[in-house]
């Protein structure tokens, strides 16, 4: 009798256990940004009692060079907000929400700044490829782009090197707004 009843237990762990997996893959999923929701570009200044205001935003500047500031209420800073454009397969252009204008990689001195959005402009596509809710942006000449640490002015430079990157070699956070 116990041989029976062991039977008819087991198929139903399989189906629960089955039914767990694919329930705790949607959440990762659901985390990456589709094309056009605006997204908040971030990393912790690595203070080790991390505050909101430890945290530290792309942003573009008034100048349209992209830097990084602390993070300000996402209503109260629309220079920190950008929408999140598909242009190909693990590639993205990221517009100023603010400005209308596109993050591109071309600036002098490797500044990344803000200019008129093209989708065929290969300095606004960035590679990326999402860990949870992290990714690194890498230009089509494979250059990171991330703080300054060199420098020390808090521009958003583009580099052949993501060691000297300060955000834990060029690992933004992206956050959907919504």
């Amino acid at each position: 009798m116990r041989t029976t009843c062991l039977g008819r237990i087991f198929p139903a762990v399989i189906v629960l256990t089955a039914t767990t997996v694919l329930v705790g893959q949607a959440p990762s999923s659901a985390a990456e940004p589709g094309s056009g929701d605006v997204v908040r570009l971030f990393f912790d200044d690595r203070s080790p009692d991390a505050e909101d205001e430890d945290l530290r935003c792309m942003n573009l500047d008034s100048d349209a060079t992209a830097s990084v500031a602390s993070c300000q209420p996402a209503a109260a800073a629309p220079r920190q907000r950008w929408e999140w454009k598909i242009v190909a397969d693990g590639f993205v252009q990221l517009k100023n929400v603010a400005t209308g204008l596109c993050l591109d990689s071309g600036g002098q001195s490797g500044i990344v700044y803000g200019f008129s959005c093209s989708p065929d402009n290969a300095n606004q596509r960035f590679r990326y490829h999402l860990r949870g809710t992290a990714t690194r942006l890498i230009s089509g000449d494979s250059r990171y782009a991330c703080p300054d640490i060199v420098f020390g002015d808090d521009k958003v430079r583009m580099t052949s090197e993501n060691r000297r990157c300060r955000n834990d070699g060029g690992l933004w956070e992206v956050a959907a707004l919504g």
